[in-house]
């Protein structure tokens, strides 16, 4: 393969990663953007981190967890409220387990369709309390419910993952060998490396869950996808 169509190759893989990371990434910012926003009743400002699914399919259920752990030198009663979407409603519960001293509480709840909102995310907040002096904690997340059944939507994450990592080295790595052979334009060189840190940083952004960070990161995305889109047309290549 001569250098110039590695170099162009390259590219073609390259900005199917960008596409693909994109992808993955704008629907689980959304729902975390949607669920601090849904209206859950605020019990703590200390947060408290919910294991949440990042996506369902349409038929699926899935489980919320999260973990406390009695740091007093006491026992204690420690009790859950938890909030969970339902259309035009929410649904909620009250759970209570007395902890020893040092033990841990691994506590999980099982979200499913019913559990449906704005016709493809569901919201779910719980907070800890009854532990004095141990702070109040509270969390919450949002699920992006696929538009389709049979495949689970942990399998749909994974493998988008995988082909995100695939076509991003396999793209980076055809460019790099072809643009040290030939002049490449500054400014497509630039664009390529700012994508090549932008997109993995929002990808994993939107993993942890960070809505807010992650919209900043989208918006420099697309600013940065405009740029690159202009270069090519304006003839920036090989």
């Amino acid at each position: 393969m001569s250098p110039k169509a590695k170099v162009t190759v390259g590219l073609i893989l390259f900005f199917l990663a960008i596409l693909i990371g994109l992808a993955l990434s704008v629907p689980m910012i959304w729902a975390g953007a949607e669920a601090a926003h849904y209206g859950f009743p605020p019990m703590a400002e200390k947060k408290w981190h919910l294991h949440c699914p990042h996506y369902l399919a349409l038929d699926e259920s899935g489980t919320v967890s999260a973990t406390v752990k009695n740091t007093n030198d006491f026992p204690v009663t420690l009790k859950i409220r938890w909030w969970a979407s339902i259309p035009l409603d929410l649904e909620t519960g009250l759970e209570y387990r007395e902890l020893k001293p040092g033990q841990s509480w691994h506590w999980s709840h099982k979200v499913g369709p019913h559990n449906r909102d704005l016709h493809r995310f569901i919201f779910f907040s719980a907070y800890y309390f009854g532990g004095y002096p141990m702070p109040r904690r509270q969390g919450m997340c949002g699920i992006f419910v696929l538009p389709f059944g049979g495949i689970p939507g942990r399998a749909v994450l994974w493998f988008g993952l995988a082909l995100f990592l695939v076509l991003g080295v396999a793209g980076w790595w055809l460019w790099r060998e072809g643009s040290s052979q030939i002049t490449v334009k500054p400014l497509l060189a630039n664009g390529v490396a700012i994508f090549a840190v932008l997109i993995p940083l929002t990808v994993a952004v939107a993993l942890w869950g960070s809505w807010a960070l992650g919209i900043a990161l989208v918006a420099a995305d697309v600013l940065a996808l405009i740029i690159f889109a202009l270069a090519l047309i304006g003839g920036q290549e090989a």
